[in-house]
């Protein structure tokens, strides 16, 4: 599990309750207005800062602990979330492109691929 399809991508932000209207260069964009110049986007990359801001505090369902480790093959991620029975995880796992990963972005955009796909793991467990 590396890189999701663009239906994908538009189903998890339509579960944070935002309404993608396009894609322009893989990149999810949500129609936030009409102006002089035309119609406005926000885009909403797959990134750290986007999956903390909108999906991790996602009403749906309360996580409560967003774990990362780091190996030289890829990165895992665990969620920890509140059930009604209590507590419950789930745990991504993305490889590394190549054995020589420039960990300065590369880790930074494994981790938010690994927690992209663990709360994946939610939405279609929440699906059934």
């Amino acid at each position: 599990m590396n890189k999701p399809t663009e239906e994908q991508i538009k189903k998890f932000w339509e579960w944070c309750d935002i309404e993608i209207e396009k894609f322009v260069e893989g990149i999810a964009q949500e129609f936030i207005g009409e102006t002089r110049e035309g119609r406005r986007y926000l885009a909403h990359p797959i990134d750290l800062n986007n999956l903390f801001e909108w999906a991790v505090p996602n009403h749906k369902v309360p996580i409560i602990g967003v774990y990362f480790r780091y190996f030289p093959g890829g990165t895992e991620c665990e969620l920890t979330y509140m059930t009604e029975a209590g507590f419950d995880s789930e745990k991504s796992w993305v490889q590394a492109e190549s054995k020589q990963a420039d960990y300065d972005g590369e880790a930074f955009r494994l981790s938010a691929l690994a927690l992209f796909w663990a709360i994946w793991k939610l939405i279609k467990k929440e699906e059934k």
